[in-house]
């Protein structure tokens, strides 16, 4: 991927990506109510899905972001990877988020 697009994307993504951080669901949400599809979108430059952000350190407060964020995914969606193949159960695995 082209680092313009890259950019465009981190721009396009950055609140979503900020919230996802956070454990923000109501900034999530009214992202998301505007556009429906970013909830599987990359919005990393490795490639990360909003719910492989909030997954991938232990934060108690991203339980309730990631529960939400599920709600609103098929199961299709859960096996997204990033960029090296790692899915969001690969990821809370990793940081030990059971």
């Amino acid at each position: 991927m082209e680092i313009a697009e890259r950019n465009k994307r981190m721009n396009s993504y950055g609140s979503l990506y900020k919230a996802a951080i956070e454990g923000d669901w109501e900034a999530a949400d009214k992202f998301l109510k505007e556009e429906p599809n970013a909830v599987t979108a990359r919005i990393t430059f490795g490639s990360e899905t909003p719910l492989i952000v909030a997954v991938k350190v232990k934060v108690a407060s991203r339980i309730r972001f990631t529960e939400k964020l599920v709600e609103r995914m098929s199961p299709d969606d859960l096996a997204l990877s990033d960029h090296k193949g790692r899915t969001a159960l690969h990821r809370a695995a990793g940081a030990g988020n059971i």
